[in-house]
C-alpha cells in the first residue's frame, strides 16, 4: 500500500434511492380505496321511498330486510348482494390488479394515488356489471308489473349511479 495515496469513490445511485423511497411509501399505512354507495348520491332521497335515501336502499338490498308498511303489512326484500358478492367473486382478479399496480408504483410508473384510483375504478365497474347482469332472486311479479322489468336493482339507475370510489390517504 502506498503511503499518502488517496482513494476516490464515486457513488452512482442509478435510481436506488428513489426505489427505496417508493418502497417506504408503499409500506406506510393509510392509503386505500373505498368502493360502494357513498357521497352526495348516497345521501340523496330515493325517488320512490322517501324518506329512504339511496344508501338505505343499498343496505336493504345488500343484506335483505323485512319492511312493515303503514298499513301493517310486511314486505320481505331478499338479500341481493351486489357489493360483497362482487368483491368475493372477483377477489383473485382484484388481487392480481393490486399486485400489478403495486409493481407499477415500485418502478415509478404510477403514484400510489393513481394506482388506487385505477383499482377503485375496476371495483366500481365490476359491481355495476353485476347489477346489469341481474342478481338472483328474480323480482316479485308485483315489482315487475310496477317497474316493467324483471331485472333486480335496475329501475331508474339511481342506485347504480351512486356506486363510486374514492381514494383516501394516497
Amino acid at each position: 500500500m502506498m503511503s499518502g495515496a488517496t482513494l476516490k469513490v464515486t457513488n452512482k445511485d442509478a435510481g436506488w434511492d428513489a426505489l427505496k423511497d417508493r418502497v417506504l411509501k408503499l409500506s406506510t399505512p393509510g392509503a386505500f380505496t373505498l368502493v360502494g354507495v357513498q357521497g352526495q348520491q348516497a345521501a340523496a332521497a330515493h325517488r320512490e321511498a322517501a324518506p329512504m335515501t339511496v344508501v338505505d336502499l343499498a343496505v336493504v338490498h345488500e343484506f335483505g330486510a323485512v319492511i312493515r308498511t303503514s298499513r301493517g303489512n310486511e314486505i320481505v326484500i331478499p338479500q341481493r348482494s351486489f357489493i360483497r358478492a362482487t368483491i368475493d367473486e372477483h377477489a383473485p382478479k382484484l388481487q392480481r390488479t393490486a399486485s400489478a399496480l403495486g409493481q407499477g408504483v415500485l418502478i415509478g410508473k404510477f403514484q400510489t394515488g393513481q394506482a388506487l384510483e385505477l383499482l377503485g375504478q375496476q371495483g366500481v365497474g365490476l359491481i355495476k356489471q353485476r347489477i346489469a347482469d341481474g342478481i338472483a332472486p328474480r323480482n316479485a311479479e308485483s315489482t315487475i308489473a310496477r317497474k316493467g322489468s324483471s331485472t333486480p336493482l335496475v329501475d331508474t339507475g339511481q342506485l347504480r349511479g351512486a356506486i363510486t370510489h374514492r381514494v383516501e390517504g394516497g
